[in-house]
């Protein structure tokens, strides 16, 4: 969210860094017994000049992060309540599956890692690594597009397919390496294959030389939830290791999904 604001291109400059810093001054003048400000309010709570928290206000506003209840006052959005909402199901999703991730890591080997879906990308919330091959790839809050991985895939085969096919319709595809996907005709046709194997696998298109399976941890309606992947280098994590991979994380998978839903465990490879 906060990218589309202020940050272009993954640098911070001075002055984006201060435009945050102002918006959550702005945000931080809501609360229980102020939960409805105007400009004039906000203005005085954090000292910014009114034009700019006019201005901040109704950027703030255009993201939903803000709402107006009426005609020159505003509270707090939803979109707030649903980014809450997430970072509590991430952190309690990575301390419900950090057992399994360890017995897959300890099974299999390579770097394990788990991911949710954000948008038109994938955010990888936990990971357990393999440092001879991975640690500067990719680590733990870092984003990846969907389209560019086997855990995006995943989320796209078996999650809220229609919203991530118009989210990535809307930001387009770019190639990061060598056989990145970069068509939504090629990634429609990959995300059906995907939902027909069970698993998705994903060779040189998120960075060079490195490989990756996925499989998806379910709710309780068979929707995906999370991603598990085990990647490694393209020498090390060769076709038959990925697929033996895949067949242990649908396991592991499964597992986790009965955890978090107390259900019976039950493979996608099984039914």
């Amino acid at each position: 969210m906060w990218d589309r604001v202020a940050v272009v291109g993954g640098e911070r400059s001075a002055g984006d860094v201060a435009v945050l810093h102002r918006m959550s001054a702005v945000l931080d003048a809501f609360s229980t017994a102020n939960p409805e400000r105007t400009v004039s309010d906000v203005a005085a709570a954090t000292g910014l000049p009114t034009s700019t928290a006019h201005r901040l206000l109704a950027t703030l506003t255009t993201i939903g992060v803000l709402e107006r209840p009426a005609r020159g006052r505003y509270r707090l959005g939803i979109r707030l309540h649903e980014l809450g909402q997430t970072a509590v199901f991430g952190i309690e999703l990575r301390e419900r599956a950090l057992p399994f991730l360890e017995a897959l890591r300890a099974d299999v080997g390579h770097t394990i890692q788990l991911s949710i879906a954000s948008g038109a990308d994938v955010v990888y919330i936990h990971r357990l690594e393999d440092p001879t091959t991975f640690t500067r790839f990719v680590r733990s809050g870092q984003r990846v597009p969907i389209y560019a991985s086997s855990s995006g895939k995943v989320l796209a085969a078996f999650g809220d397919t229609r919203t991530v096919m118009i989210a990535v319709q809307r930001v387009g595809f770019e190639r990061r390496a060598p056989r990145t996907i970069t068509s939504m005709r090629r990634f429609r046709e990959e995300v059906a294959a995907v939902r027909t194997r069970g698993y998705a696998e994903s060779v040189e298109e998120t960075w060079p030389n490195m490989a990756s399976v996925a499989v998806p941890v379910v709710d309780a309606t068979g929707v995906a939830v999370a991603a598990i992947s085990v990647a490694g280098s393209i020498d090390r994590f060769a076709s038959e290791a990925r697929e033996r991979a895949a067949r242990r994380a649908l396991l592991v998978a499964a597992r986790l999904s009965a955890a978090l839903t107390g259900r019976r465990a039950v493979s996608r490879r099984d039914g």
